[in-house]
């Protein structure tokens, strides 16, 4: 009898277990809504927060940024587009959560939603991080639930249009160039692209006099011309007046491409004015960059060792 009450008893707290982990579950996930992978395309990305709201809409294949459409950075989007859609690391903190313990309350709040088609997909509320500041809180679409994702969205959120524009003012293959043009403080120096006789695909840079120059130190330059970021842009209709310091023109099977540089900005004297003939806005430029192209003597791009005939060559 004794025996037949403890296997009664057994079974009893096994069925307890069982119920309670079953319990569990269910009461877990009925907390927790169903949030998956989204696969769409959006075409409306809405970032907002303290400072404003910022729109970016897809055009094609592009996107533009803020209500004159600006170029947007291809290369800050699409990853914010991603961790958007997949949500990776997503964990459920708390079900119907105080916001405000979490920091997902007032105005210090970012949110960012998705939009296709004119409806709103989904919108991620960020908020305060957890003690070790490893991951974020979220709200998402609305839920009553607080989640968690890991890392720091700051860096890709806290963006003014400026932020987000796309700064290449040139893009250019480093293989296109064909002729490398710089004029700076009166003199000009024209280094053409020559092919070496006998020698499919060598090659040589040389002045209009024929003086062959440092492979490195002209593809060096054409390198950062091929490839000009602005720091900032100007206030949009900025008319850069008077003559360029220094111009610089590169010619290629699409015609050619050109970049001037003036006085040092107004406000910060560690970058130059400049203007591109592939962007319609003035912009600044790196100092350091500007001033690669600052050839007062051809010398600066010869070889190391003397060349016969160099002598007074090089315009």
């Amino acid at each position: 009898m004794r025996f037949d009450k403890k296997i009664a008893a057994g079974i009893s707290a096994l069925v307890l277990l069982v119920l309670y982990l079953l319990l569990r579950d269910v009461t877990f996930q009925s907390g927790m809504p169903e949030i998956a992978d989204w696969k769409g395309d959006a075409d409306l990305l809405t970032v907002s927060g303290p400072s404003g709201t910022v729109k970016l809409v897809r055009e094609g294949d592009r996107w533009f940024v803020g209500e004159k459409k600006y170029p947007a950075d291809g290369g800050v989007v699409v990853p914010l587009l991603k961790k958007m859609k997949e949500l990776e690391g997503l964990e459920l903190v708390a079900e119907k959560a105080y916001f405000p313990g979490y920091g997902l309350d007032g105005d210090s709040t970012v949110s960012a939603s998705l939009s296709a088609g004119g409806k709103e997909v989904r919108k991620v509320v960020f908020g305060g991080k957890n003690s070790a500041a490893s991951h974020t809180f979220v709200r998402i679409n609305g839920s009553d639930s607080v989640y968690q994702l890991p890392g720091s969205f700051d860096s890709d959120l806290k963006k003014n249009v400026d932020d987000f524009r796309d700064r290449r003012v040139i893009s250019l293959s480093p293989d296109a160039p064909e002729k490398l043009t710089i004029s700076y403080r009166g003199k000009t120096y024209e280094i053409n692209k020559v092919k070496k006789e006998g020698d499919e695909g060598l090659y040589s840079w040389q002045t209009s006099s024929g003086l062959e120059l440092d492979r490195y130190e002209v593809e060096s330059r054409i390198g950062y011309f091929c490839s000009v970021q602005a720091s900032a842009f100007l206030p949009d209709g900025t008319v850069l007046r008077g003559e360029p310091i220094c111009t610089v023109r590169v010619a290629h099977s699409g015609g050619e491409t050109a970049l001037k540089i003036y006085s040092r900005g107004d406000t910060d004297a560690n970058t130059y004015r400049a203007a591109s003939s592939e962007s319609p806005y003035a912009f600044t430029i790196d100092s350091w960059k500007a001033e690669e192209f600052f050839i007062d003597n051809i010398s600066k791009l010869k070889h190391n060792k003397k060349q016969p005939g160099a002598e007074g060559a090089g315009q």
